[in-house]
């Protein structure tokens, strides 16, 4: 690939040449010329002060020699060229007069209009404006820097392939990934490999595969899509993280708020609570994350499974859970280990001051309640039916309950057999709850440098 993606830009480099007439070369000035005659025809050797002038290009050097059956140009030492888009310094150049093909070495700084870049090595077509490096280039202009291990850069339109550790910085993000194409016109980025992202305005770091990002704010994380976000200053003690990882996370800017969607395998895991799901929706404005395909949601000892789970937040603190589609909720009983079971067509959880305050189950509901005695031990239970069931909590524990409509039930008297009793329904999987992930979200690379490999005086 890489040796097809080098002849490819070889042949754009060389493409137009057919077309182009021969292109004489002036001396506007040298301190000695002198014309000897080789095998390659004659050689024009010029030294001290040399200025060369062709109908798109002034070469300024120390010396040049020009094979005139040839059409080339060798110039050496403090090489200044300059036209109409490009200002150009290198320590040598062996320049095509022909198909205007340039081969720079030595310290090689291309200055154009958007961008200034770096590197010791570089073959520039005047005609195409497009730099091939296979040698550490580095780039900066207007909005940030980037460097790559080898690239291609297209003047014309602003755009570039850095390949092999590339950086890039700006002022609201730090990028890394083995290869990347971008559009520094249009602000579009595509990396490939190893890809981490640290986005500073919204307080995120994200790794994947590969991602495709723009100027509107969207992302695309492909392939172990992993996602942390911070709801402060993360060296604040008291910062809040975030963390979700799937098969692919897309993020869209709405105004500005984002929307972040997650599909295949999604986890979400927060102090407060945590998700399995194979579709999740965050809408930032309205603070509200949907669940899709087999949710389940865990807060402290408690499970909810249904097919749609909406959980709703407010300044990133849980408001409401709701279920949907033949929805399940298991609880551990804290000093007994039971399982507290309820079930409904329905089922809304409410919280307050970070804890569960009222639970609800609308329509063909049905709840389990383990019971203790007064020396917390367990003492049966309840089983109770009705249309709709009302569940109040006090500091975390059940307080009192209301039924409405259709009520049925029995109170079951302590048995061994009471710990696996289990409602039509059940789900309880502990064992898949996601715990705080050991993900590394930090930089793989030694810091972009921000100054220049090297300089030279115009």
């Amino acid at each position: 690939m890489k040796s097809f993606f080098i002849c490819l830009v070889l042949c754009s480099l060389f493409l137009p040449a057919g077309i182009k007439a021969q292109t004489q070369v002036d001396i506007l000035r040298s301190d000695r010329q002198a014309r000897v005659m080789t095998s390659d025809g004659p050689i024009l050797k010029l030294t001290g002060n040399v200025r060369l002038r062709t109908t798109d290009l002034t070469i300024d050097a120390d010396s040049a020699w020009h094979y005139v059956d040839r059409g080339e140009v060798l110039g050496y030492g403090n090489l200044r060229i300059e036209t109409e888009k490009e200002l150009i310094f290198a320590d040598f150049i062996r320049y095509n007069i022909n198909t205007e093909i340039s081969s720079l070495s030595g310290q090689v700084i291309i200055s154009t209009q958007t961008a200034t870049i770096y590197s010791e090595e570089a073959i520039y077509s005047f005609i195409s404006e497009i730099a091939l490096f296979n040698k550490p280039v580095w780039l900066k202009d207007e909005d940030g820097v980037m460097q790559a291990m080898e690239g291609v850069y297209f003047n014309q339109n602003d755009s570039a392939v850095f390949r092999g550790n590339v950086q890039l910085a700006d002022s609201l993000q730090y990028i890394e990934a083995d290869s990347m194409f971008t559009n520094r016109r249009s602000g579009d980025y595509v990396l490939y490999g190893n890809v981490y992202l640290q986005d500073d305005e919204n307080r995120s770091r994200l790794r994947g595969n590969f991602v495709e990002a723009d100027s509107t704010g969207r992302r695309l994380i492909d392939g172990n899509a992993i996602l942390r976000r911070v709801s402060i200053d993360e060296s604040a003690a008291t910062s809040d993280t975030t963390w979700l990882w799937s098969d692919r996370i897309t993020i869209n800017r709405k105004d500005t708020f984002n929307i972040i969607t997650a599909e295949g395998n999604v986890s979400l895991w927060e102090a407060e609570y945590a998700s399995l799901s194979g579709y999740s929706m965050y809408d930032e404005e309205l603070e509200l994350i949907q669940l899709r395909e087999q949710p389940i949601v865990w807060y402290e000892q408690i499970e909810l499974n249904g097919d749609e789970i909406d959980i709703q937040l407010k300044n990133d603190t849980l408001q409401t859970l709701t279920a949907s589609g033949t929805p399940f909720a298991a609880q551990k009983d804290s000093i007994t280990a039971r399982i507290h079971q309820m079930r409904g067509d329905r089922l809304q959880v409410f919280f307050e001051d970070d804890s569960v305050s009222e639970l609800h189950l609308l329509d063909n509901a049905e709840l389990l309640l383990h019971a203790t005695d007064s020396e917390d031990n367990a003492d049966g239970a309840i089983n109770v039916r009705g249309s709709r069931i009302y569940i109040y909590f006090n500091g975390g524990e059940v307080d009192h309950m209301r039924v409405v409509d259709g009520v049925d039930g029995e109170a079951l008297e302590e048995r061994a057999e009471l710990e696996g009793f289990r409602i039509s329904g059940f789900r309880w999987s502990p064992e898949k709850r996601p715990s705080r992930p050991e993900f590394d979200l930090s930089p793989r690379l030694d810091p972009l440098p921000l100054t220049p490999p090297f300089s030279r005086e115009n």
